[in-house]
Parts: structure tokens; sequence; C-alpha cells
């Protein structure tokens, strides 16, 4: 029936957005791919970033196409793991492997996850690593000297960007290009000796070995623990199967160890080391001086 169907992977509901219900060659029910998937695997990857609000991902998704996204169905979509083929249902405590292709990898949703339980629903950044006015709330205006804000003006056939000041009545408004080329004049001023260089560099060396080590530690950490309690997973298991646990037991405690599991594998995620290159990470930090 349809709960054996769904145990070994098979989603047998309406297919949710990005989806399309169909059949393989058993004749069975299987999840393909449509054109929608595109739109939900690009929701993941800016939500992913933490740079944008959620209004910002919605608009950016509607105009290239995803005309039906609103606010309630990018949150649903965001929390479903059937585009990481997992299978979530009220059938079986655990999450299970489904036998579809998975729109997003299982590393980017536990991430996107993460987002969103620290208690940001609308994935909003600091406002200072706005990627389109990196000098915000980094300058002050020099009539009042409060910190100049930014933001997108609407002209006559498009939008512009202009730095400003926060303060009521202030009349500072600059033009992002003209002050940005005036602040990178500025910092030309200051420029390093070769001495002064190479010591950088040997800083920057120096504190990414220790950090590279201390990842690599916890990496190997999360990854013994979350096998210690796949083990206990299995454990559980056979005890069911043999009679051990009655249902209400078996589904309490195979529900904490996917918790644990849960959690350890998003530390995990966390912690896993993206840059892995010294020498480009040198590059990239000497970039900015």
């Amino acid at each position: 029936g349809m709960k054996q169907a769904v145990k070994e992977g098979r989603w047998c509901w309406p297919a949710p957005i990005g989806y399309s219900n169909s059949r393989d060659e058993l004749d069975k029910a299987i999840l393909v791919l449509n054109k929608e998937s595109k739109y939900i695997e690009e929701a993941f990857l800016l939500a992913k970033k933490g740079t944008y609000k959620q209004t910002e991902i919605i608009d950016k998704l509607k105009k290239k196409g995803f005309k039906r996204i609103n606010n309630s169905l990018f949150n649903r979509i965001l929390r479903n793991p059937i585009y990481c083929s997992l299978i979530k249902t009220n059938w079986f405590p655990e999450l299970i492997p489904a036998m579809h292709k998975s729109i997003i990898s299982q590393d980017i949703f536990n991430k996107v996850q993460v987002i969103l339980e620290k208690k940001r629903p609308n994935i909003t950044p600091q406002i200072r690593n706005h990627p389109d006015f990196p000098l915000r709330n980094f300058l002050r205006c020099d009539k009042c000297g409060e910190k100049l804000t930014a933001s997108w003006c609407k002209g006559r056939s498009k939008k512009y960007p202009y730095y400003h000041c926060r303060t009521k009545g202030c009349s500072l408004n600059v033009r992002k290009e003209v002050l940005e080329e005036e602040f990178y004049q500025y910092l030309k001023i200051f420029q390093p000796k070769e001495e002064i260089l190479n010591l950088f560099e040997e800083i920057i060396l120096d504190v990414w070995k220790k950090k590279h080590e201390v990842s690599l530690k916890e990496v190997k950490r999360l990854e013994k623990e979350i096998a210690v309690q796949k083990d206990k997973k299995e454990r559980i298991n056979e005890l069911a199967i043999k009679g051990t646990f009655d249902d209400k037991t078996y589904k309490e405690e195979i529900q904490k160890v996917n918790n644990d599991i849960l959690i350890k594998q998003i530390e995990l995620n966390e912690n896993k080391i993206e840059v892995d290159d010294s020498e480009s990470c040198i590059n990239f930090c000497k970039y900015f001086i």
C-alpha cells in the first residue's frame, strides 16, 4: 500500500512545486523535475547566502518567471526536505530517503535551516554587509555626523544607487559611484610598505593554518558522533524488530536519535572548511589592501 511505497522512498501524493507526478519503468509512482525546479533551486541558493531579505528573493524569482511565489509559499518551500530527496510524513518518525532526483543537496538544505532557526524569518542580512552598498554605516555625514545609509532611488526610467544621511532634514545625497570612487582614491594614499605586506602575508597564513586545524578537528569529532548515533539507531531498529519496544517507545527513541543526528549534521556542515587553499586565501586578503 501507500505506507510501504513511502517506506521505499516513493512520494504518493500530488507533486510539490518543482516536480511532476510520473511513473518509472516498473509503473510505480516517482517524482520528476519540471520547469519550475530551477526556481526552487534559485530560492534555496539565494536564501543560503543570507544577504537578501525574503521580499527581495521573491521579487527576483517573480522577475525570472516564478509568478505564483508569495511569502507563505516561499517559507513552505524552504522548510520542505522533499527538495533534497527526503520524505517527511507522520507515518514514520524519521525522514525517509527518497528515490526521486533532488533539486538541492542536503548540505544546502541544512544550511538554509540554520538561517531560519536563527529567528530571521525574513532572512535579513546585517545591513552593513549589503553587497550593493559596501560603505553603508561605515561613513559619516560631513554635516551632522550621522552614519550614512543607502538605497536604490527611483528615477524616470530606472533605479539609481545613492548614499544619503539618515537624519531628517539633512540634504546629503551622493551617487554611489561618486562616493565610492572618492573613498577609493582616499585609500590609495595608504600604500603599505613591502615589509609590511610580507608580515601581513605571514599573519594571514598563520591564522589560516590555525583555523584550518581547528575546523578539521571539529569535523572529525562531529563525524564520529554522527556515526555513533547512526549505530544507536540501528540497534533501536533491531530491538524493535525483536519486540523489545512497543510502538510508542520505539517512535520516541528513534525521534531522539534522529533529532540528535540532524543537529550534529547541521553543526558538521557549518564547520566544514570551505577555503582549503592557503594561497587563494592570502591573495583574497591582499586584494583589499
